[in-house]
């Protein structure tokens, strides 16, 4: 049963990786306050995994979630979504730490969202 769920626990153990403190080198300079290291870049590479397989099931199977959820709650969703990751390209470029956070805050948990949607159209599937 728990492999039906290994999308949401990939995106889940890279949200953990991401959000650990860490003291390693940047890999690479985003501002003067912020690079990702291994840990975190392994942490992103986790979620975008997750993030692109969740899309394509969700996009794939569009009418029922519209049926269900409703159209105007998707592009919403889709809406802040979008939002959000301009506040984190926003933050990182004005260096602004709550911009940032929230921003990734709010995009964390509409990720978790689409990722449970996506596999409750491949659970009710089988």
């Amino acid at each position: 049963m728990i492999y039906k769920y290994k999308w949401l626990i990939v995106f889940l153990l890279g949200l953990v990786l991401l959000l650990l403190p860490d003291r390693g080198k940047p890999v690479f300079k985003l501002n003067n306050s912020h690079g990702p290291s291994l840990l975190d870049l392994a942490g992103l590479s986790m979620i975008f995994a997750s993030w692109v397989t969740g899309i394509i099931i969700i996009v794939k199977n569009w009418s029922p979630l519209t049926k269900r959820s409703g159209a105007g709650v998707l592009f919403s969703m889709l809406l802040v979504y979008i939002l959000s990751i301009i506040g984190i390209i926003a933050g990182l470029n004005l260096s602004s730490e709550w911009i940032l956070w929230i921003s990734a805050a709010v995009a964390a948990f509409i990720n978790v969202s689409f990722i449970i949607s996506a596999l409750r159209i491949e659970i009710n599937k089988t």
